[in-house]
């Protein structure tokens, strides 16, 4: 399955709330221009696999 969600800048509370607001968190990409908040936000989502920037269609699988 695959779930996609967008979300502006000031709403990262929001994004990180629903990412963990899941049964199913397997993996978990994060698209940004800021090289530190990306990492910032990973850190804040319960899931077993998370991408900054970097997100290939085979993972996790």
């Amino acid at each position: 399955m695959c779930v996609v969600k967008s979300f502006a800048d000031d709403a990262t509370a929001v994004a990180v709330a629903v990412a963990n607001d899941t049964d199913n968190g397997l993996a978990c990409g994060i698209i940004t221009e800021n090289a530190t908040h990306g990492p910032s936000v990973a850190r804040r989502i319960r899931t077993g696999i998370v991408h900054v920037n970097d997100q290939w269609a085979h993972y996790p699988f």
